[in-house]
């Protein structure tokens, strides 16, 4: 009578090479083995092997189409050598301009902070690009589909320390997602309206651009404020300070939206000198109203 077939040759022949087995599975099915004398075992064995068998094939799914990385790297090359035009056009086409302006009023105000400084930091500044510019080189860069129908793109040069890229496929043609958008001049106005009122605790004035829904944390938030500032001239004197300041440098500071959500976006309100200011607006009737949560 011919022999029975061996497990081993069957895992080796027929499934190693499409699967990863489990060890604590491999020892478990080849005692269950011993107890399957003949071929009607043979699919009993099968079904109880497939639980600790993990198909290669499955990991593959985060296989995204060609042309990714040569844009992520062009992108991430380009910014560290401050190319901001190149850069930009890497960038999805709606947010380009968005993303361009910001990325030039930050280099000059970089470049004004570095320049008061002594020639050692400066010096540290200009070798952390060059180590920058060298770990890209030998970066690893995989990608992943994400939920809404993006890419997510990690870069890894030590496999240790990763920056990701969110990149979004369109018409065959790769670009870099910065969720930047522009401001119309309503809400800009609107935001700069609240930011300079909140600030200088005018509250009625600020409360008449928050949100319905949001009025009552407004009202939480207001309280909060007075009543850390009411425990210290100091810290009255220098929100004052701070407050003035930014007003004196709203026309060179700059203003950046982010698309949180189709209704939702994040503010931030930089300065040239001044400490930064942020918050969150809600699409209400089709206005922007800030938000707070």
């Amino acid at each position: 009578m011919p022999s029975q077939p061996s497990l081993c040759g069957l895992v080796l022949e027929h499934i190693a090479p499409c699967c990863e087995l489990r060890l604590g599975g491999i020892v478990f099915f080849l005692h269950f083995w011993k107890m399957c004398l003949s071929t009607k075992h043979l699919c009993c064995a099968m079904v109880v092997m497939s639980s600790f068998l993990t198909p290669k094939f499955a990991q593959d799914t985060g296989v995204c189409p060609p042309g990714w990385e040569g844009v992520a790297r062009e992108f991430l090359g380009s910014r560290l050598e401050s190319n901001w035009e190149e850069a930009a056009l890497c960038v999805v086409p709606v947010e380009q301009q968005s993303w361009l302006d910001w990325q030039k009023w930050s280099e000059n105000k970089l470049e004004v902070t570095l320049a008061a400084l002594p020639q050692d930091i400066q010096a540290r500044h200009h070798k952390e690009v060059e180590r920058d510019r060298a770990r890209l080189e030998v970066s690893n860069c995989t990608c992943d589909p994400v939920a809404n129908g993006d890419f997510r793109i990690r870069i890894d040069p030590d496999g240790r320390s990763y920056q990701f890229l969110t990149m979004r496929l369109e018409t065959s043609v790769w670009h870099v997602v910065t969720r930047m958008v522009e401001l119309d001049l309503e809400s800009t106005e609107m935001v700069k309206a609240y930011m300079q009122a909140s600030d200088a605790r005018r509250w009625e004035e600020a409360e008449a651009w928050v949100a319905q829904s949001s009025r009552s944390r407004f009202a939480g938030y207001r309280a909060e404020v007075e009543m850390f500032l009411s425990s210290s001239e100091w810290l009255t004197n220098g929100r004052k300070e701070q407050a003035e300041l930014r007003v004196a440098e709203w026309g060179e500071g700059q203003m950046r939206a982010e698309q949180l959500t189709e209704d939702m976006l994040e503010v931030h309100m930089e300065f040239p000198s001044a400490e930064p200011m942020s918050c969150e607006l809600l699409r209400v009737d089709e206005s922007w109203r800030i938000l707070l949560r």
